[in-house]
């Protein structure tokens, strides 16, 4: 019994230490563009007045990316 709980836990680390290797390759951060003025103007409370707002969040994204995968990932 002790045996098998002990193949059991050595299992477990196993797989836990290869879940937790970071893929290969590049990330690719994908943001989207300020919608045109005629869309905007008829919603209740239009929230695209600043075109920057997307580079904003592309620029936070990349930052977590960064902080997580360390400074040679591969960041698009």
């Amino acid at each position: 019994m002790k045996r098998l709980l002990l193949v059991f836990a050595l299992s477990i680390l196993a797989l836990g230490s290869m879940a937790a290797a970071r893929p290969p390759g590049e990330w690719i951060v994908v943001v989207g563009g300020p919608s045109l003025h005629q869309w905007e103007q008829y919603k209740a409370y239009p929230h695209d007045h600043w075109w920057a707002n997307f580079v904003h969040a592309a620029r936070l994204r990349t930052e977590q990316l960064r902080a997580a995968l360390g400074p040679d990932a591969k960041i698009t």
